[in-house]
C-alpha cells in the first residue's frame, strides 16, 4: 500500500474531536456569559433602567392596592400581591417605620413577621414612593430582582447554543465519514460492474483511507490480471492458429501416403516399407507436436493458479537436473562440459516445473545440436540469480527441420511463473539458452 502520512484511527480521531468540541464548547459559553452578563449589565443595571422597572413595579402595586381597596394592616392581600410578583419585593413605612414587607410574610403559616415588629426606619438615602391606600397613605421602597431572571435565562440560551454547536460539528463530522463510506460503497459497486478505469482518491490517514487506497490496489490487480489473461488468450490463439498449420502439413502428408497405401498403389514391397516408414515418421511428428502443446496448456494451467517454490541446494539442482542429461548426452556422442559451480547458493524453485524446463533444453539439444562439435553449459550466481547456460552448434541440416517453439514458450511461462526468466537466442550458427533462476528469499513462497 502507498504510504501516506502520520496514521490516526477513527477511534483517536472521534476521541480527539469530542474533547477538542467539548473544550471549545465551554469556552465558547464562558465568553458568550461574560459578555452577554457586562451587556445586562450596561442594559438592566443602569440607574436609569433600575428606575424605570422600579416606576411599572409601583404603578402596578397601586393598581393592585385601588382595586381591592386594601389597608397597610391587609397583610393576607399584601401577601397575595407578593405571590404574584415574586421578581419584587416592597417595604411600606409610615411614620418613617416599617409596617409591611411583602418579602417577610410567610406564605405557609400566614405570619407577618414586620408588623409592629420592626425597628427599621425610612431614611433620606432611601428612594420611597408615595401611595395612597385604604387608611392612609405609605411610603414604598421597591427592591427589584426580575433582572436576575434575565442572567438565568441568558445561562440556559447561551448552554442550548452551545450544545446545538457541539451536535453540528459532530454530526458534520460524521456526515463526512458516512461520505467517504458511500463514495466506497459506490465505487465497489462500479467495479463489480466492471467499471475498472476510474482511480479511486484516497484522502486522509485513517481506516477509511487505508480501505480505498486496498480497493484502489483491488482495482488495478484486476486490471491487470484481465490485461493478462488477454495477453495469454491472444497468445493461446495465436498459437493454435500456428499449431494447426504446423500439423496440417505432416497430416496432409500422412493422409496421402495412406489413402495410396489404401488404393493399393504400391507396386512392391520395398515401397510399401518406404510408405510405412515416411507415415510413421510423420505420426511420430505429430504426436511430437501433441506432446508440445499438451505440456505448453499444463503449463499455462498451472501456472495460472500460482506456483508454490521451495528452497533447494544450487549444487543439488545441478546434480539432479543437470548432471543427468550431460551425462546421458555424454553417452550418446556428444561432447558437452560443465564448469564448476563455485559458492554454493539457494535457489527458489518449482521441482516438476523446473523438470520440465531441463528436460526441454536438454532433449532440444539432443535433436538439433551438431554432436560432432563441443557444447557447454555454464554455471554461475549473478545478483539475485542463478543462471544456467547452454551452448552448442546447430545441426547442418536445421533449416530443414519443423519445429513450432512451444517449448521455449512453455519455458518461459514456468519460469515467469517462478519469477525466473528464460531466453532462448540463435547466433550465426550457434544455439545459446539462458535459465535464470531466483534466489532463495523465504521458505514457501508463492508466486502469483
Amino acid at each position: 500500500m502507498t504510504e501516506r502520512g502520520s496514521y490516526l484511527s477513527l477511534r483517536t480521531r472521534t476521541a480527539a474531536l469530542l474533547l477538542f468540541s467539548v473544550v471549545c464548547s465551554l469556552l465558547l459559553f464562558t465568553i458568550l456569559q461574560v459578555a452577554g452578563e457586562q451587556l445586562l449589565a450596561e442594559s438592566c443595571q443602569s440607574p436609569e433602567a433600575q428606575l424605570r422597572r422600579e416606576e411599572r413595579i409601583i404603578e402596578r402595586f397601586s393598581e393592585y392596592v385601588m382595586e381591592h381597596d386594601i389597608a397597610l394592616s391587609d397583610a393576607e392581600k399584601l401577601a397575595e400581591w407578593g405571590r404574584m410578583n415574586p421578581g419584587a419585593d416592597i417595604q411600606l413605612y409610615r411614620e418613617e417605620r416599617l409596617v409591611y414587607d411583602t418579602g417577610s410574610f410567610d406564605y405557609f403559616t400566614g405570619t407577618d413577621y414586620t408588623v409592629s415588629q420592626s425597628s427599621l426606619v425610612l431614611t433620606d438615602d432611601m428612594r420611597s414612593y408615595v401611595v395612597p391606600m385604604a387608611d392612609g397613605s405609605a411610603r414604598a421602597v421597591v427592591f427589584d430582582y426580575s433582572s436576575e431572571d434575565d442572567y438565568i435565562w441568558l445561562k440556559y440560551l447561551l448552554f442550548a447554543v452551545c450544545c446545538g454547536i457541539f451536535i453540528a460539528v459532530m454530526l458534520y463530522f460524521d456526515w463526512r465519514k458516512t461520505r467517504r463510506i458511500v463514495e466506497l460503497c459506490e465505487r465497489v459497486k462500479d467495479i463489480t460492474a466492471g467499471g475498472l478505469s476510474e482511480r479511486i482518491s484516497v484522502d486522509g490517514n485513517d481506516e477509511l483511507s487505508e480501505l480505498g487506497a486496498n480497493i484502489d490496489e483491488m482495482r488495478i490487480t484486476i486490471i491487470e490480471r484481465i490485461e493478462s489473461e488477454q495477453e495469454a488468450m491472444k497468445a493461446n490463439s495465436e498459437l493454435v492458429t500456428a499449431m494447426s498449420h504446423d500439423l496440417r502439413t505432416p497430416l496432409t502428408a500422412l493422409l496421402g501416403y495412406l489413402d495410396i497405401m489404401a488404393r493399393g498403389g504400391m507396386r512392391t514391397e520395398e515401397q510399401k516399407s518406404k510408405y510405412l516408414g515416411v507415415c510413421l515418421e510423420k505420426a511420430y511428428q505429430i504426436k511430437e507436436m501433441s506432446d508440445e502443446m499438451f505440456q505448453y496448456f499444463l503449463a499455462f494451467d498451472i501456472t495460472r493458479k500460482g506456483v508454490k517454490t521451495e528452497p533447494v541446494s544450487a549444487e543439488t539442482l545441478v546434480q539432479q537436473m543437470v548432471l543427468e542429461h550431460i551425462i546421458y548426452l555424454r553417452d550418446h556422442g556428444f561432447d558437452i562440459t560443465i564448469n564448476d559451480l563455485g559458492e554454493d547458493v539457494i535457489v527458489a524453485i518449482e521441482n516438476d516445473g523446473m523438470r520440465r524446463v531441463f528436460d526441454n533444453v536438454f532433449f532440444n539439444m539432443e535433436k538439433y545440436a551438431d554432436s560432432s562439435r563441443p557444447a557447454t553449459v555454464t554455471v554461475s550466481a549473478s545478483g539475485d540469480s542463478f543462471i544456467i547456460e547452454a551452448a552448442n552448434y546447430c545441426r547442418p541440416d536445421i533449416e530443414r527441420i519443423e519445429g513450432t517453439h512451444i517449448g521455449i514458450k512453455t519455458c518461459q511461462r514456468i519460469m515467469g511463473a517462478i519469477g525466473g526468466r528464460f531466453t532462448a537466442a540463435r547466433e550465426d550458427d550457434r544455439f545459446i539458452v539462458s535459465v535464470q533462476i531466483p534466489l532463495a528469499k523465504d521458505e514457501n513462497e508463492e508466486w502469483e
